[in-house]
């Protein structure tokens, strides 16, 4: 009867175990998964997201951060505000908004540096060139003698910011300001630092959407000054030259007191009278 009795404990036990396994599949199985972003590593701050940082990750729907990514477009480029550790969920919140940048340096393209040259009004083309233009650079030199000589530094340049503003405003109207900053290459840059400190840097403007670059040579201060040079010769006929014989003095015997002298000059002759 002990026997019977643990035996039916036992079943019961069971029954009621495996009841209760069985509805939690059910429930694991009736729960929604869903496909969120996480960070393979860390992500530090100021960090551009590529594909290869993430990967998605299957987590309940309960589970999920109401500002994480679930899809890789949401990511992709964007830069990191807050540190995202390996693992965790990559939330929206955590990164710059779309479109903004949060500093001049992912403003520069991959090719170029970024330099500032100060400027005023007649330097700055009056406060019309805005952040996005783009302007020629001129420099005022001095040649080996000493005289003003204008050369075109640059051409094509584009302006990143004008003093520590990076987006231009169509509608602003043009206002005074004190610097410039431009996208140069490396090269570029140390040619525009020599300039500016061996003479005055003058921006010329271009028009919208044009790229090609002018030849220009040079210009001195030489070159602007009106100049008067003689008229040239007439061109001398060298083959009559030669052929014209030299001048020939004929003494003609006087038949007064006074004397005749004939001159015979090519096919040209002339009488004089002399005492």
């Amino acid at each position: 009867m002990l026997a019977a009795a643990l035996g039916l404990l036992t079943a019961i036990l069971v029954y009621f175990y495996v009841g209760d396994l069985t509805q939690g599949q059910i429930a694991s199985q009736e729960q929604q998964m869903v496909n969120v972003v996480v960070a393979r590593g860390e992500l530090t701050p100021r960090t551009v997201i590529t594909p290869d940082m993430v990967r998605m990750q299957q987590v309940p729907m309960e589970s999920i951060h109401s500002d994480a990514a679930i899809s890789f477009d949401q990511v992709n480029g964007r830069v990191v505000k807050s540190a995202v550790m390996a693992g965790e969920q990559v939330l929206t919140t955590r990164l710059i908004p779309l479109g903004e940048k949060p500093s001049l340096a992912f403003a520069i393209p991959a090719d170029r540096r970024a330099i500032t040259v100060p400027v005023n009004e007649v330097v700055g083309v009056a406060g019309f060139v805005q952040s996005g233009d783009r302007v020629d650079i001129l420099s005022n030199l001095e040649d080996s003698d000493g005289a003003a000589v204008t050369i075109v530094l640059l051409q094509n340049v584009p302006v990143l910011a004008i003093d520590q503003v990076m987006e231009s405003d169509l509608d602003a109207k043009p206002k005074l300001v004190t610097t410039v900053t431009l996208a140069v290459t490396l090269k570029e840059a140390q040619r525009l630092a020599l300039a500016e400190a061996q003479g005055a840097l003058r921006l010329a403007l271009r028009p919208a959407g044009t790229t090609a670059k002018d030849m220009a040579a040079p210009l001195s201060q030489k070159q602007l000054l009106p100049t008067s040079t003689p008229s040239p010769p007439p061109p001398v006929n060298r083959t009559q030259a030669k052929r014209q014989p030299p001048a020939a003095v004929k003494i003609v015997a006087p038949k007064t007191k006074a004397q005749v002298v004939e001159i015979i000059r090519g096919s040209q002759r002339e009488i004089i009278t002399v005492d």
